[in-house]
């Protein structure tokens, strides 16, 4: 089968077989040349005689996905701001740190069944019952504690 061969898959073949580059630095000498981002798996391909194209980046989607981080991160601070909008041991209030806590644990069991953007909605619509607001740090120590005494008690 011989593959539809242009100026970038030219080029992958011929270093290929002339020089003992590896396929992830040709497939890095290639994207310098040409601008655009290939794999060494486009390459090992492209060498043993099967045509592919290396992957267009989606564009079309770059809009609705700036979107979508845009509602996400809206929801997470309404969220926090119905719960106080800071730490509640701590009182640190910068919310890159800031997360949600149950106060009875359960968080994991509670995720598989809710997804976060359906929590955050809830916490944003009233139900701030069984949840708090810790930072990064209190959280980790809250969980830790918790783990200790779990393994104290079996």
């Amino acid at each position: 089968m011989k593959p539809i061969v242009g100026e970038r898959e030219d080029l992958a073949v011929a270093m290929r077989s002339n020089t003992n580059l590896s396929l992830r630095d040709i497939a890095k000498e290639v994207s310098e040349v040409f601008y655009q981002d290939v794999s060494h798996e486009w390459v090992r391909q492209v060498c043993a005689g099967r045509s592919i194209t290396p992957r267009e980046p989606k564009t079309e989607h770059a809009g609705k996905l700036r979107a979508w981080r845009s509602y996400n991160q809206r929801i997470r601070e309404q969220a926090m701001n119905a719960l106080g909008g800071v730490c509640s041991q701590c009182g640190y209030s910068d919310q890159r740190v800031l997360e949600i806590d149950h106060i009875e644990g359960g968080g994991r069991e509670h995720r598989k069944r809710v997804d976060h953007k359906a929590q955050y909605r809830n916490i944003r619509d009233g139900q701030t019952e069984g949840y708090q607001l810790l930072c990064s740090n209190c959280h980790g120590i809250k969980s830790y504690e918790e783990r200790m005494a779990r393994y104290e008690t079996e």
